[in-house]
């Protein structure tokens, strides 16, 4: 018996064709969805505590060196490039759509090596032009950061406007590899750390000079956090880094929410000498609450040590013993640490709060904490202590490490009991 295979017709085909194509259709659709509500689940998770942005001029910082040809992410080979220039005009677009008053101007500094720095986009309210030269941006060699820094620098001084914000978003994928009037290749360690030297000098400048905020992004897997960090934390601004194009997107669209707006930053330290001081070397202390409270009318307003008042803010410390306040409006503030117990505030001295005041949506830097640790004499004669904690935070024993030839006195065993922030002890014996 002979089988005959039937073909399908073509009317078949096409149906097949057409549905296969609607699935694939819906399956994108619910993607782009997807992908859009996690843009906006990070916009929104931006603390913020002021809702309209102040009158702001911002120059994008924008790397055009042969790395960011690299592939976005491991499921995505789009180039790093591409994606940052989608993400860049969207962010063009945002500002477009808050700014119904032409408050907002933009500009735009493309850079590598340092002749091939260059200044895109003057400062203008024409968004337009802005994102023509976003698309006209062309790959070149090396990375000289303080380049870019040094044209916004002239830029902000030339056509920025007075009382008005000064920001720079910052995004790179990896780190400067140039400074200004460095000699030709090979470079070497010593050439890499100089180019950041010069480049973080060269942002300070301009924090000084005209109050500009970084709002630094990490687009790569070569990115030099620690550097990137540095450069936000003493201007007042923030780190971001985008692992994929869809956090960079959410990034750029978080950044929109907050860039005309104020912040407070600072870092809480273990002084270690006790002096009130701050001194090179001692670290800070992780972990730490820290508040905000406000904002009130005038500075007369503003107490000097606030607890009825509400918190508006409350943060963690990082690894690093710094903390940040963002999305704050202009006004006077009062910012607070939660000392831990066995423990004295050192800076400022007698517990007492710090007093900040945002204005045109500057950021408040450098607004630290100190804190000593109390240390307990032994009260074993003739011994070397140590006090471990044996039960919560409020008890105590004392450990006996060492006892000094001749000594045969029994090891006591004392309490320490938590009153108003000082430790006390007494003996069991």
């Amino acid at each position: 018996m002979n089988l005959r295979i039937r073909r399908p017709s073509g009317r078949a085909l096409i149906v097949f064709l057409l549905g296969l194509l609607l699935i694939i259709g819906t399956i994108l659709t619910l993607r782009e969805v997807q992908r859009q509500q996690e843009i906006r689940q990070r916009a929104a998770s931006a603390p913020t505590v002021c809702s309209v942005n102040q009158p702001t001029d911002t120059m994008i910082l924008f790397d055009k060196s042969p790395t960011m040809q690299g592939p976005t992410s491991p499921s995505d080979s789009t180039p790093r490039f591409t994606r940052a220039k989608e993400a860049a005009i969207s962010f063009v677009n945002l500002i477009g759509a808050q700014d119904t008053t032409q408050n907002q101007q933009l500009g735009l500094v493309s850079f590598a090596g340092e002749a091939a720095t260059t200044l895109d986009s003057q400062l203008t309210t024409d968004l337009a032009l802005v994102k023509t030269a976003i698309n006209n941006i062309t790959l070149q060699f090396e990375t000289c950061i303080e380049c870019a820094a040094k044209l916004a620098n002239e830029e902000f001084v030339a056509r920025g406007r007075p009382n008005v914000k000064h920001a720079a978003i910052l995004l790179s994928d990896g780190k400067p590899t140039r400074y200004i009037g460095i000699h030709p290749q090979p470079y070497s360690d010593a050439d890499y750390k100089e180019a950041e030297v010069r480049a973080l000098a060269e942002i300070k400048k301009g924090y000084e000079q005209s109050g500009v905020t970084y709002f630094v992004i990490g687009f790569g897997t070569d990115v030099n956090t620690a550097f990137l960090k540095d450069i936000a934390a003493q201007t007042g601004g923030r780190y971001f880094f985008a692992p994929t194009a869809t956090d960079l997107e959410g990034i750029f669209q978080e950044i929109s929410t907050i860039i005309g707006k104020g912040a407070v930053n600072g870092k809480v330290v273990n002084d270690l000498s006790g002096n009130g001081v701050l001194d090179a070397g001692e670290p800070g202390l992780q972990g730490w609450t820290v508040n905000l409270y406000g904002p009130y009318d005038a500075q007369a307003n503003t107490p000097s040590g606030p607890t009825g008042d509400p918190t508006i803010q409350s943060v963690q410390t990082d690894a690093e013993g710094k903390y940040s306040f963002s999305g704050v409006c202009d006004g006077y503030y009062a910012v607070r640490e939660a000392v831990k117990s066995g423990w004295t505030q050192t800076l400022p001295q007698s517990n007492a709060s710090r007093t900040v005041a945002v204005t045109n949506g500057v950021a408040q830097v450098d607004q630290d904490f100190g804190n000593s640790q109390q240390v307990l004499g032994c009260p074993v004669s003739k011994a070397v202590c140590q006090w471990d904690a044996v039960s919560g935070a409020t008890s105590y024993q004392v450990i006996v490490n060492e006892l000094f030839p001749g000594t045969t006195k029994t090891p006591v065993q004392l309490f320490a009991a938590d009153v108003q922030g000082a430790l006390f002890y007494r003996s069991e014996e």
